[in-house]
């Protein structure tokens, strides 16, 4: 089963039985970011898209 929840902007999680996948993290600074503690928990793998500050 794969699941994915859009954060915000182009910040995607994908999480399934294989691992975690976190893709473009742009959280701190995104007021409209929308996410729990724990959607960040257990990542396996970061992917960085774009730049941001």
């Amino acid at each position: 089963m794969v699941y994915v929840k859009w954060i915000g902007h182009s910040c995607f999680l994908i999480k399934s039985t294989y691992g975690n996948i976190l893709i473009d993290p742009f959280i701190k600074q995104n007021p409209k970011a929308k996410y729990e503690e724990s959607d960040l928990e257990d990542i396996d793998i970061i992917l960085l898209t774009h730049a941001h500050f």
